[in-house]
């Protein structure tokens, strides 16, 4: 920022004291709500608005070697992701068998829950009315060839 004009430093001025005002002013509620025990561990606008926690105190190249390392850190871990093998997909088939199995259960056992039941149950109909969405229909000529 270059030289400013005395107009422009005089408006300055003005907003810093108007500023200043604002801040005492907020100062001065927190201290009566602090008293009133609305607020038990009360800072003051400045700290509040500038904390000393967020200041940074590192250089650039501290920085920059930081960013560097966790970069190089992800490298090498996303190779070793790709070493283990892949999970295999479930299909919707097997899905709504491990849903009829966890019910028959649920339903046997005798600390079993009504409410977990009904939620296989909703699932499970959420799942087929899934399945029945992503068919594809087929022509009836495809059935006699």
């Amino acid at each position: 920022m270059g030289p400013i004009t005395r107009k422009e430093a005089e408006k300055l001025a003005v907003e810093q004291v108007r500023f200043d005002k604002t801040m005492q002013s907020i100062d001065c509620s927190i201290q009566t709500l602090a008293q009133s025990e609305h607020i038990r561990e009360p800072i003051s606008g400045a700290s509040f608005l500038d904390p000393d926690t967020e200041r940074v105190d590192e250089e650039e190249e501290d920085i920059f070697e930081a960013l560097v390392g966790a970069y190089t850190e992800n490298d090498s871990a996303s190779e070793e992701e790709e070493d283990e093998p892949e999970i295999p997909k479930v299909t919707l088939n097997e899905a709504l068998h491990a849903l009829a199995t966890l019910r028959s259960y649920e339903e046997q056992v005798e600390f079993g829950s009504r409410e977990v039941v009904r939620a296989l149950d909703k699932r499970e109909r959420e799942l087929q009315g899934y399945g029945r969405n992503t068919q594809v229909q087929r022509e009836i000529t495809s059935y006699f060839e």
